[in-house]
């Protein structure tokens, strides 16, 4: 994956945001806690091209790395004719659940993200958890990338982040150059074809996973037409048009128009898969589908786990975009129940594939035998834990955490009391055994190959799974007394997964390629060895599983991918399409070479002594960012950011220099992200202003300064993903004009403002809480509490009446969105905070989207709240301009405001009975309107004043930035 393909910057770290965050001023997805649970010891080995980066744990792994990546460089050095000038430092992980861990990149990293490829110092960050075959096109992968950020970008960041070519460009060359396609890849474009959606690539901007296979055929397509130089020729004339128009690139090098060329890539993808498709069909034809939408709503579901009785089936569905366990009546082929709906913090997601990671093998959930329990892998905290879910109420019955890295496919035993699933130790994937009543697990492989996909047979003798072998995967078996004594069950060409059995225990049902490289349905006796194949579609049939159902006939379910989804289907059992030639050989012990080791093109010999330790302290420059704006008072607002980081991403500085209407503020922070436990350090200098009053509420003597200079110390600690505590202590030289509610001698009461300066420690601790899930244009649903605590002592005790306290701040910011649909909500804040001491915080807040229709900073006090009620709804997807400029995701919203500010001493009263209006508080209420534009929310507000009877003229607000 490149890194000039992923939206930036939106769930950052708990660290970087408390360290550098002075105001209060929502950013889209903060508070979340990406968390290091682990400890690395890292060291680098220094070989031809790379600077590997490698901790003990994963050192016997060293030697293959660096072989793999070494043989990766030499194939692109020479096909593409290029040498990279520096040595590229390449960061590798043990496990997939360790490279989640990794702070090169601070957002979040899903299960679906393989591997990356950084354009800042040319970084490669990838897990090695994977076969030996497809780690070797993974680092092709990745490294591919970086020939890309030479080639096309010099080596320059800024290039990288603003050079705009199209991810299937980026995605499908590398790709192409690593020829990591493999059976499951290839179903989405053969169905494509089929369903007559080919893009015209030269004109249309594909993005996710599609983007990779459009743009590999893209790039096979110039090889099977012009040539593999032209390949080459390509890329490189595309360098001269970055920014551009691809077609320029296509007429430079191809000498036709992109409208020719988007004609002759779509007869080259008919001509190659229309004659294969001709004499296959969807799987429509081969089942009767489950439907789980309303009518006109489509659905994705995958994975089919029957229960016992053969009255439902359980499968993974995205019917309501996030990825639930349905219920489905195998008699109606409708759905029954949800067994997950609605949002939780139980758990982050549910382990589903093709939906939260890439395919794998085996299904992802398993009915036991009494019917009740189903047994789920989900995200939780550092990895995934096994979840049993009650089919008859719903809900969480049991979560158990499990030892093995990424565990996959679940399967209880026929007495209910094991679960088999597979996981990794090391760096390989074995198969594992739960025992429910202790919790303990072993692991019953222990081997270097790869295995997936366990099963239970009927009787509890024998587990079943799929294992890679000379390059394929097979379906082998082994007595749970005795799992050394492994033995080949399916033979021939292709990958078989997913095996499955019969009610009555006699056949074997699994998934398998061998017939055109296509996954379709077989079954096989185990008694005659005879094979029958139940379908043969375009896309793929993956997962089945039989069940006698309601008529007392057997029945087979199956995952099939037709329209760009998959859907269950179900079919007769009794009704295969043919019968193979071939049989079966009997189950044979496999051979001493039948798992022989992948042997790299070259063969590197590493030398432990040539390894370095990592500098301590070596930062570089990441990323440079600049906004600027002006809001609707003529408020001129820029902010200018620098980031540094190390090469893993541990150690990170950041740079802020913003001004506000001519006040300037700068920020310096550094700190260390290495632990669980994060700290650091920060120098700023801040300047601010509110508008001060006279006693008649009249605006005077204009804006009112404040300034704090300091530094400061910051400790944070995340107790989960949702909740962290964090301290500071520190040192401040302030001035500012401190408000104070006075009683005159003639007894008038009014506003006076004394100018001071003090130079004091101060120290405080706040407590978090985020369980947010954002949509692509925000906050969706969840809640947010923030609490805070800061007391700043007074060394100046002759000048006050309180001695002993400066100022001590409280308070509180709290978050909730309803959710009315999936892209329409309802929005609460409300926020409170009060000071006390000698000289007390001045709270300041109007405008922007605090109390719309009122003057910016104009609401001041001690002691203040407001809360902010708002219904979000969709207006525009996108509104094209027709000059090249689109604005996306305009978003309305109405909205009421209410809230107050007093000062210490200051009488208040919200709301007067007699009048029926508000007397010292303040509301309003309207519309408005966001616009991203750029990258950030342009926001338009309507407001007007509001007493609860009468409403003041509307007021026009105009501001860049995040809403809450």
């Amino acid at each position: 994956m490149s890194s000039t393909d992923r939206r930036r910057g939106t769930l950052l770290l708990a660290a970087a945001l408390s360290l550098l965050a002075l105001s209060a001023g929502p950013a889209s997805g903060e508070g979340q806690n990406k968390i290091v649970y682990d400890s690395f010891d890292w060291s680098i080995y220094p070989s031809t091209h790379f600077r590997v980066y490698h901790y003990s744990r994963e050192a016997e792994a060293l030697t293959k790395v660096v072989s793999m990546a070494e043989s990766a460089y030499d194939e692109l050095s020479r096909r593409l004719n290029y040498q990279i000038p520096k040595p590229i430092p390449l960061i590798f992980y043990a496990t997939h659940a360790e490279f989640e861990q990794n702070n090169v990149i601070l957002n979040f990293i899903p299960e679906g993200v393989g591997a990356f490829a950084e354009a800042a110092r040319n970084r490669m960050v990838l897990p090695i958890d994977l076969p030996d075959e497809q780690l070797q096109k993974l680092i092709q992968h990745e490294l591919t990338h970086i020939f890309q950020y030479e080639i096309l970008y010099g080596g320059r960041l800024g290039r990288a982040l603003t050079g705009g070519a199209p991810t299937w460009f980026i995605e499908g060359m590398a790709s192409y150059y690593a020829d990591d396609e493999d059976d499951k890849d290839r179903i989405f474009l053969r169905d494509a074809v089929n369903s007559d959606l080919i893009p015209p690539i030269s004109r249309v901007d594909i993005r996710g996973y599609v983007a990779y296979r459009y743009g590999h055929a893209v790039f096979d397509f110039i090889e099977a037409e012009w040539g593999k130089d032209a390949v080459r020729e390509f890329i490189f004339e595309f360098r001269s048009f970055l920014g551009r128009d691809i077609s320029q690139a296509v007429r430079r090098t191809f000498e036709i128009d992109a409208e020719e060329f988007d004609l002759r890539f779509r007869r080259y993808l008919r001509r190659k898969y229309l004659p294969l498709l001709a004499q296959k069909g969807e799987a429509s034809e081969y089942g009767q589908r489950f439907r789980v939408a309303p009518p006109g709503r489509g659905s994705y579901e995958i994975g089919a786990a029957p229960s016992p009785s053969g009255d439902f089936v359980a499968t993974m569905t995205a019917y309501k975009d996030d990825v639930d366990i349905a219920l489905l009546s195998t008699k109606t082929r409708r759905l029954w129940k949800n067994l997950t709906a609605g949002r939780t913090t139980k758990y982050e997601y549910l382990t589903a594939q093709f939906l939260t990671m890439g395919p794998e093998s085996g299904r992802d959930l398993s009915f036991a035998p009494d019917g009740d329990r189903i047994a789920v892998f989900a995200r939780r905290e550092r990895g995934r834990q096994l979840f049993i879910f009650s089919a008859r109420s719903g809900g969480v019955i049991e979560r158990i955490p499990v030892s093995p890295d990424m565990p996959l496919s679940p399967a209880f035993s026929p007495d209910g009391g094991s679960v088999v699933f597979s996981g990794i130790q090391g760096t390989s994937r074995d198969i594992f055994l739960l025992d429910l009543a202790t919790r303990q697990t072993r692991n019953l492989t222990e081997d270097p190959s790869f295995d997936t996909g366990p099963v239970y047979s009927p009787d509890g003798k024998w587990i079943y799974h799929s294992k890679v072998i000379n390059g394929l995967r097979k379906i082998v078996r082994f007595p749970v007394d005795d799992p050394k004594k492994v033995e080949q069950v399916t033979w021939g060409d292709g990958n078989d997964e997913d095996p499955s059995f019969s009610p009555d225990a006699k056949r074997l049902y699994f998934s398998s390629s061998r017939n055109g490289g296509i996954p379709n349905v077989y079954g096989q006796d185990l008694a005659t060895g005879e094979i029958w194949q139940f379908t043969d579609v375009i896309g793929a049939a993956l997962g089945p599983a039989a069940y006698v159902g309601d008529d007392g006939q057997e029945k087979i379910v199956f995952s099939g991918f037709q329209a760009q989804r998959f859907a269950l289907y179900t079919a007769d059992a009794k009704k295969p399409i043919r019968q193979l030639d071939e049989k079966a050989l009997p189950p044979a012990p496999l051979g001493p070479d039948a798992t022989a080791p992948y042997a790299p093109a070259l063969e590197v010999a590493v030398d432990p002594e040539k390894t370095e330790k990592v500098p301590k302290f070596k930062l570089f420059l990441e990323d440079a960012q600049l906004y600027a704006g002006v809001s609707s008072d003529q408020t001129f607002v820029s902010t200018i950011s620098l980031s540094f980081s190390d090469y893993l991403g541990d150690k990170r500085a950041i740079f802020v220099f913003d001004s506000v209407a001519g006040y300037s503020n700068f920020r310096l922070g550094l700190f260390n992200l290495k632990k669980r436990f994060q700290w650091g350090a920060q120098a700023y200098d801040y300047r601010q202003y509110y508008w001060g009053y006279n006693d008649a509420g009249q605006t005077v003597q204009g804006k009112r300064i404040v300034r704090e200079t300091g530094v400061r110390a910051e400790g944070i600690y995340p107790l989960s993903r949702y909740t962290r505590l964090q301290g500071n202590v520190g040192y401040i030289s302030r001035s500012l004009d401190v408000a104070y509610w006075v009683t005159n001698d003639d007894l008038t009461q009014g506003y006076l403002y004394l100018p001071r300066s003090d130079d004091v420690p101060t120290g405080g601790t706040s407590f978090s809480y985020d369980a947010v899930n954002y949509a692509s244009f925000g906050p969706l649903s969840g809640r947010r509490v923030d609490a805070f605590y800061q007391y700043t002592p007074n060394l100046s005790p002759e000048r006050d009446d309180e001695p002993g306290t400066l100022s001590q701040d409280m308070g509180i910011d709290a978050r909730l969105y309803v959710p009315i649909s999936r892209r329409t909500l309802f929005a609460i804040r409300g926020f409170g905070a009060r000071s006390d001491g000698a000289a007390p915080t001045v709270y300041y807040f109007g405008g922007l989207d605090t109390l719309r229709g009122y003057e910016f900073r104009t609401l001041i006090g001690n002691r203040i709240f407001y809360v902010n009620t708002e219904f979000r709804f969709p207006l525009i997807d996108v509104l094209a301009t027709g000059f090249g400029i689109n604005f996306q995701g305009v978003r309305g919203r109405i909205f009421l405001d209410v809230g107050g500010a007093w000062l210490a001493d200051q009488s208040f009263q919200f709301y007067s009975s007699e009048s029926g209006t508000l007397k010292d508080g303040k509301a309003s209420y309207g519309a408005g309107f966001s616009v991203f534009f750029l990258g950030l929310p342009w926001n338009f507000d309507f407001a007007r004043q509001w007493d609860f009877k009468n409403s003041s003229d509307w007021k026009f607000d105009f501001y860049i930035g995040w809403t809450f």
